[in-house]
């Protein structure tokens, strides 16, 4: 059975030392109005799974996500999926850090990172990083930053969707495989999304 932890979001530094076989779910949504800068340490032992769901919105804020991950046994995964969104002159920067170092065997490491750009003056910075130190040992990572194509949103407007649906229904889209784990949060993620868009769209 998977423990749930939901992490603060505040600029505040959050550790967390796993148990033997422990299996954990952490989740982040970084929504605030405010600048944040979140660090997240979490170290692994033996038989861990640990899966990190985080959602970074930022509409003219600066957003600072690090994540920090030690497997220091053997036999674990660690899987990180973060989605972020930015408009409005924001920043979103998340690094991502996942260490492996010798006397460690079998272990799985993942990291997923996806961004949406919805102005030009925004910017989504990805930096995942893998320091290992073995050959035993399955490790990869993925980033997909872009910005909304105008002739989507066109295409979708020819449909009978205004501005602001096209682009609800994008974002829907785009977060649609967080949406269950999201869901233990009690906020309202299409409130966020229409508060993130504002402006944007005529």
């Amino acid at each position: 059975m998977f423990s749930n932890v939901y992490l603060k979001n505040k600029s505040i530094d959050e550790k967390y030392d796993l148990f033997d076989n422990q299996k954990a779910n952490f989740y982040l949504v970084a929504n605030s109005s405010s600048d944040v800068c979140k660090n997240i340490n979490i170290n692994l032992k033996n038989e861990n799974i640990l899966n990190i769901y985080c959602l970074v919105l930022s509409s003219n804020k600066t957003k600072v996500i690090n994540i920090n991950l030690n497997h220091n046994g053997n036999n674990s995964q660690s899987n990180i999926y973060v989605k972020a969104l930015a408009n409005n002159k924001a920043t979103i920067k998340v690094n991502c850090v996942s260490n492996c170092q010798t006397k460690t065997h079998k272990n799985i490491i993942n990291q997923v990172i996806d961004g949406l750009i919805f102005d030009n003056e925004s910017l989504i910075q990805a930096l995942p990083c893998l320091d290992i130190n073995i050959d035993d040992i399955v490790a990869k990572h993925t980033v997909n930053i872009g910005q909304v194509d105008p002739e989507i949103i066109f295409y979708l407007n020819t449909k009978g969707l205004s501005s602001l649906e096209a682009y609800q229904f994008l974002i829907d889209s785009f977060i649609n495989d967080l949406n269950p784990y999201l869901s233990h949060y009690k906020i309202n993620i299409t409130k966020d999304i229409r508060s993130l868009m504002e402006g944007n769209y005529e």
